[in-house]
């Protein structure tokens, strides 16, 4: 059973980005670098991890496009706003000069609300360890 924790002011910026099939190889090879960059600004002190998904499910490839979303959990949110002001344009600017208009993005904030974490049962002994 999962159980809540008090909320935790996470904050998390995410970047969707719908590429056309003929970039997305290499798309998907710039980005790895592009995100640890991104995570090493400031002696690494504006995020704490960041995440990448490609979106595998049954007719997510539409129209010769595929999508890419990278989840940043920054440090808090005085930390997103230091990158919004001092590094988002230089580090967008990266992306839009290497594919054009092959590439389009969307971007959002999210603050957790709570946080839940599952308790393991063991189904043997009837307890938790």
């Amino acid at each position: 059973m999962a159980t809540p924790e008090v909320p935790v002011g996470s904050v998390v910026y995410v970047v969707e980005a719908v590429i056309d099939s003929d970039v997305f190889e290499a798309y998907h090879g710039w980005i790895v670098s592009h995100v640890q960059q991104i995570l090493e600004l400031d002696n690494g002190s504006l995020f704490q991890t960041a995440e990448v998904f490609i979106n595998t499910e049954e007719g997510s490839i539409q129209d010769g496009k595929r999508k890419i979303s990278v989840h940043y959990r920054a440090v808090d949110k005085k930390a997103l706003d230091t990158y919004f002001s001092q590094h988002a344009d230089g580090m967008r600017k990266d992306g839009l000069e290497r594919f054009g208009s092959k590439v389009s993005y969307s971007r959002r904030v999210l603050e957790s609300a709570f946080r839940a974490k599952a308790t393991p049962q063991s189904t043997t002994f009837g307890y938790v360890f």
